[in-house]
């Protein structure tokens, strides 16, 4: 397993709302619109769960994307600590050395990475969610 891999906390994932798709949801949303549908239990929990999970994952991709920040900020320490070949103790070794072309292209390609993962979870929250689509 990689290292930064074992940094990641799930106690923000759980503060993110996706304990939110709860139980009592479908009886919340079962009492106005059950009778209304005209469809049976098992249809409605299934649209209930699919629109309950999809808006339970906007804030949880919101944090992920968030959180590669930290990992990739981690794993030059811990590259570094346990000798693990990669970017992170390549970019270490070039400030020990002084070799600044180096150190700026390792800068690049980590703020590249995190850029271009933001882009994701950014297009990732526009499907899910249709309020934040451009008109």
């Amino acid at each position: 397993m990689q290292p930064p891999l074992e940094r990641i906390d799930t106690h923000d994932l759980r503060l993110a709302g996706v304990h939110a798709v709860r139980p009592d949801v479908k009886q919340r949303w079962w009492k106005p619109l059950g009778p209304a549908t005209g469809v049976d239990g098992n249809t409605l929990a299934v649209r209930l769960c699919s629109r309950a999970l999809r808006n339970a994952l906007i804030p949880t991709i919101n944090i992920v994307a968030l959180q590669t920040g930290l990992l990739l900020s981690g794993n030059m320490i811990i590259e570094t600590v346990f000798r693990y070949p990669g970017l992170g103790k390549l970019a270490v070794d070039a400030i020990g050395a002084a070799d600044y072309p180096l150190v700026q292209a390792v800068v690049l390609i980590y703020a590249g990475s995190y850029v271009l993962l933001n882009l994701g979870a950014g297009i990732l929250h526009a499907v899910l969610d249709p309020t934040v689509r451009p008109i």
